[in-house]
């Protein structure tokens, strides 16, 4: 970044809110001891201007780690030097001046910083850093839930995917990725505080992976991205300024991938993708749990089954158009979306649930959810020719596999093979007898 972004001093936390204006935290020495503020910068005619004090400080305590939520929400953390309190701040920006301490009658005593807001789908959150109870050791992130009127939840560790007894710092969820990206000071990095992202939610992640584009033998923390392919994070390596000492103090990196490394979300938006099945198709009367049968043909077959179904079921007709040939459809544009995403540097894991209703044994239905995955990867491998294929012989597309049979049937559905009008032809039973695309998972 350019001299009138970074000083000898400390530059952290860049958020670029648009293409013309971003926040960041400047840390400074005032007589003799440390404080920080929040800043404010715009872009014009190429080039980061001076920037100056933002409305988003307390003057009397140091003010830093800003983060701008989807609906004008901001929330950033106040410190009080000489107490040693730590507060995390609340502003509802439309209305200017509004602000609540989160966690105030609790929690100060410990510290608690870098707070992002993240949306999962119908689920609201802050992620934050803190060193309180319960946690993995050193500063771990913690997560609490934001309910309907605005309250924050008791906080929860993160999780032993994303903490450690080291110190995990500077969440940022990437809505592009659906990932989190963390730093971590743990010993099997390359050196400081390494960048790691981990997908999931909540406390359930999966295994971190460190992003080696980005990391080096220094410290790499506060990464936030802009768009898909650009972002900032705060760095000590080589380059950045300092006064008597190299390595003292972070200054604020750009970076960029190139588009064609980046994975769209096009994929993601496809999903979940639910594929039905006539009772015990593919493959009747078998135990057998592969089959030669491909899940377009099974399709079709289910589907010239609709005026029997009608005779059974009035509202036969609705799931026929809005699951059937619905889900159809979008497996077909999936797999579009897949074909030219694969082109790009990355492995691709697909998630496939299977499912039957409770006819028959657990043993025969467990292997008739296998048989009805197979049907579907057979359909991928002939897909457009066959034009997947390599990518599956290359381990370019990998599918993980897993088959529940009946045990996540509702109790509610009959498995009384003598009363077929609701066994076989009840709309619940149709609704268990499926696979479920549930999630992919880009891999370098």
């Amino acid at each position: 970044m350019s001299s009138n972004i970074n000083s000898i001093g400390a530059e952290i936390n860049f958020v670029k809110i648009n293409d013309t204006l971003a926040y960041f935290t400047k840390i400074s020495e005032e007589n003799n001891m440390l404080k920080s503020q929040i800043y404010r910068t715009r872009f014009i005619n190429g080039t980061w201007h001076t920037p100056s004090l933002s409305k988003y400080n307390f003057f009397s305590r140091s003010t830093a780690n800003i983060f701008f939520g989807s609906k004008k929400e901001v929330v950033l953390n106040v410190t009080d030097v000489s107490t040693n309190n730590y507060t995390l701040i609340y502003i509802d920006d439309y209305k200017d001046t509004s602000f609540v301490e989160i966690f105030k009658d609790s929690y100060n005593k410990n510290l608690n910083t870098q707070p992002i807001i993240v949306n999962h789908n119908k689920t609201k959150a802050l992620y934050f850093v803190s060193d309180r109870e319960g946690g993995f050791g050193g500063l771990d992130i913690w997560v609490s839930i934001i309910d309907e009127r605005g309250n924050f939840g008791v906080p929860i560790n993160a999780g032993s995917q994303i903490n450690t007894s080291f110190d995990e710092i500077t969440p940022f969820y990437n809505k592009y990725e659906n990932k989190l990206y963390f730093s971590s000071n743990k010993d099997s990095g390359q050196g400081g505080f390494d960048i790691y992202k981990s997908e999931g939610e909540l406390n359930l992640w999966g295994e971190p992976e460190a992003v080696k584009k980005l990391n080096s033998k220094q410290d790499e923390m506060y990464l936030t991205f802009f768009n898909s392919t650009s972002g900032y994070f705060s760095s000590n390596r080589a380059g950045a300024k300092f006064e008597s000492m190299e390595f003292c103090c972070n200054d604020i990196f750009s970076f960029k991938y190139n588009q064609q490394d980046t994975p769209s979300t096009n994929l993601k938006s496809c999903l979940p993708i639910n594929l039905y099945f006539h009772n015990d198709e593919p493959d009747c009367c078998t135990l057998s749990t592969k089959t030669n049968k491909t899940y377009k043909e099974s399709y079709i077959d289910y589907f010239l089954m609709q005026s029997d179904y009608e005779r059974y079921n009035k509202k036969a007709e609705i799931f026929f158009r809005d699951s059937l040939r619905h889900n159809y459809n979008k497996l077909n544009l999936f797999l579009e979306e897949l074909l030219d995403e694969i082109q790009k540097d990355i492995c691709i894991e697909i998630q496939i649930k299977g499912y039957s209703s409770p006819l028959y044994n657990e043993t025969y239905n467990l292997n008739l959810s296998k048989r009805r995955i197979s049907s579907l990867v057979n359909y991928l491998l002939e897909f457009k020719g066959g034009a997947l294929k390599k990518h599956f012989d290359t381990k370019k597309i990998i599918i993980t596999q897993i088959p529940f049979g009946e045990s996540m049937s509702p109790t509610e559905i009959n498995d009384k093979i003598t009363e077929k009008q609701y066994s076989i032809y009840g709309l619940n039973a149709m609704l268990q007898r499926k696979i479920e695309i549930v999630n992919i998972l880009f891999k370098k």
